[in-house]
């Protein structure tokens, strides 16, 4: 699946090409849900789609106006468990999403907002080594500007 960015506009789709009109976009997965309709995770791996784990995903409401980032913390007993793929699916349903994609796991999952004067400010609470709030160092990010 990929996740494609157009200006203010986002599209889910199947396969690895963008749909018409999106020049920019992010290959992922799995997709969680399309058109409002939940997706199977049949064909992963059960310790990858049941098992709890850390997970970062992005999903979109019916009308394109609302996109939202979700990040769920995991592996800190006490603090987060993580989530499954199918817990993740609901949470979307929750919100009103109607597409919706996997997006990254682990020890990656990090969210980071501009705060004060710009700096950047950890949201979440990542895991790396075993180590909460230590980031992995990844070579990919997606970076998301609000239109204002």
């Amino acid at each position: 699946a990929i996740v494609c960015f157009e200006g203010t506009r986002i599209a889910i789709a199947d396969g690895q090409t963008c749909p018409p009109g999106f020049r920019t976009g992010v290959a992922a997965g799995p997709r969680l849900l399309a058109t409002g309709e939940r997706r199977s995770f049949l064909a992963f791996d059960n310790s990858y789609a049941q098992g709890l784990h850390p997970r970062t995903a992005l999903g979109v409401t019916g009308d394109g106006r609302t996109a939202f980032i979700v990040v769920v913390d995991g592996r800190q007993r006490g603090y987060s468990v993580g989530a499954s793929l199918d817990q993740l699916t609901t949470l979307f349903v929750q919100l009103g999403a109607v597409e919706a994609i996997n997006l990254d796991g682990g020890g990656s999952s990090t969210l980071v907002a501009a705060g004060e004067g710009g700096a950047p400010v950890i949201l979440n609470r990542p895991i790396h080594t075993g180590v909460p709030g230590r980031e992995r160092p990844v070579a990919n990010h997606l970076g998301l500007v609000t239109a204002r």
